[in-house]
């Protein structure tokens, strides 16, 4: 997708960007490598659907958080080509998750354009709807929301780092949320540790409980193999010694 220059800003322009401080549209875009540490004991399964790998970004605009675009649907949607008619294909749902081992990282990177929207000029009239992309000022604050889960429970025996076909659960889903600048390059996100406790009654959530001092619905790390369909569960008969019937 080509992208939208800012307009030639006036001296006068520049001069009050430099004195004040504001946040002007640089020339080029600066990237920033965003980085998912996992620093728990259980694995962490994140969206991995559409390559953001759970971590979505998100703007300050009109007085709240908001995301943005990073990666267009399709081409034809930019401003510049969009009077040229646009029929983005449809995107068939196709939901993936990737695990992250204990002690492992994943990492993408953003390449530091907010893709906005706007109305393509087509000649005399107004076009239709487009999007064009704005060079993100390296000094404007930011938010990225990251949100993971621990125990997925049909997903134990997948390999690590492959995305698989799933989703993540309604219940059992945790995010964090951190602000970042272009200019820092790099982001780091981490799991949050969990509320505090003492005792599982503590614990908010029927799958939470209280372990090394705080909640999680993750497993503990065990040297326990896991549950195969070829395992059989079998359990030895009591000996009979008059106490009780055996049924």
């Amino acid at each position: 997708m080509s992208r939208r220059h800012a307009p030639t800003f006036s001296l006068l322009l520049l001069l009050a960007c430099s004195v004040v401080g504001c946040n002007c549209v640089p020339a080029t875009p600066t990237p920033v490598r965003i980085v998912i540490r996992n620093t728990g004991e259980a694995p962490l399964h994140v969206d991995a659907t559409d390559g953001r790998m759970g971590v979505e970004l998100q703007r300050s605009t009109f007085g709240g958080w908001n995301p943005f675009v990073e990666t267009p649907p399709c081409e034809c949607l930019s401003c510049d080509l969009v009077c040229g008619g646009c029929d983005c294909p449809p995107v068939s749902p196709n939901p993936r998750i990737l695990k992250v081992a204990p002690g492992e990282s994943i990492s993408r990177t953003w390449d530091g354009v907010v893709t906005m929207e706007g109305a393509g000029s087509c000649g005399l009239v107004q076009g239709p709807a487009c999007l064009y992309g704005e060079n993100a000022p390296a000094g404007e604050t930011f938010r990225a929301r990251f949100c993971y889960a621990e125990n997925v429970p049909a997903l134990r025996s997948v390999d690590a780092g492959v995305p698989v076909l799933g989703t993540l659960p309604t219940e059992g889903t945790s995010c964090v949320e951190t602000t970042f600048r272009p200019a820092d390059g790099e982001l780091v996100l981490e799991p949050s540790p969990g509320t505090p406790c003492t005792r599982h009654e503590a614990c908010e959530g029927d799958d939470a409980l209280c372990l090394d001092g705080h909640c999680t619905t993750g497993c503990p790390a065990n040297d326990f193999p896991v549950l195969g369909a070829t395992w059989r569960l079998a359990v030895d008969e009591p000996e009979d010694q008059g106490f009780f019937d055996i049924t």
